[in-house]
C-alpha cells in the first residue's frame, strides 16, 4: 500500500483533509464540517505549516486558502506538486476575495476548484467529497486534481 493509499477502520474508509487558513472562523468552520461528516481532518494556520503536515500528515485531500500570512496557497501547491509522494493530492482552494485585479484558472496551479469565502457547508462538502470518487485511493491517475472556478467572478488574491 502507497504513503497516500485510503486505510479502512470499522467506519469505512480513513479519509484524510488538511485545513489551512489562517483566519480562525474560516478554519474551524471547515474542519468542524468536514469532521461532522467523518473526515479525518489536521488544521494549519500558514504554509509553512501546511508543507510540515502536508511530509507527515499525508492528507489525501486540502482545503486550502491562497493568501496565507507566510507565503499563497498557490506556492504551496507548486511545491507539493514537485514532490512525488504528494504531487496527487486533491486541492479545494479557497479566497476571501472575488473582484476585479486578477483571474486565477484552478488548473493553472494544479487545484481542482476556487471556492469563494463565504463558502457553505453543502458547497464545501460536496467539493471534498468529489476528491473521493467511489472511496477510490487518493493516487489513482484518474483522480479529479483539477477542475471548475466555482469563482462568481474573477478572482483577485491581491
Amino acid at each position: 500500500m502507497g504513503p497516500m493509499d485510503l486505510q479502512t477502520t470499522s467506519r469505512g474508509p480513513v479519509r484524510r483533509v488538511l485545513v489551512v487558513d489562517d483566519d480562525d472562523e474560516s478554519r474551524n468552520f471547515f474542519v468542524g464540517h468536514l469532521r461532522l461528516a467523518n473526515y479525518e481532518v489536521a488544521e494549519a494556520t500558514g504554509a509553512m505549516q501546511a508543507m510540515r503536515l502536508v511530509l507527515t500528515y499525508k492528507p489525501h485531500a486540502m482545503v486550502l486558502d491562497l493568501v496565507l500570512p507566510d507565503g499563497d496557497g498557490i506556492e504551496v501547491v507548486g511545491a507539493m506538486r514537485a514532490i512525488a509522494t504528494t504531487n496527487r493530492i486533491c486541492v479545494v482552494a479557497v479566497t476571501g476575495s472575488a473582484s476585479s485585479a486578477r483571474i486565477v484558472e484552478p488548473e493553472s496551479f494544479g487545484a481542482r476548484t476556487i471556492l469563494v469565502k463565504p463558502v457553505g457547508a453543502a458547497t464545501l462538502l460536496d467539493e471534498i467529497a468529489q476528491c473521493f470518487p467511489d472511496g477510490c485511493d487518493a493516487t489513482r491517475d484518474d483522480l479529479p486534481v483539477t477542475g471548475r472556478q466555482r469563482a462568481s467572478g474573477p478572482v483577485d488574491l491581491a
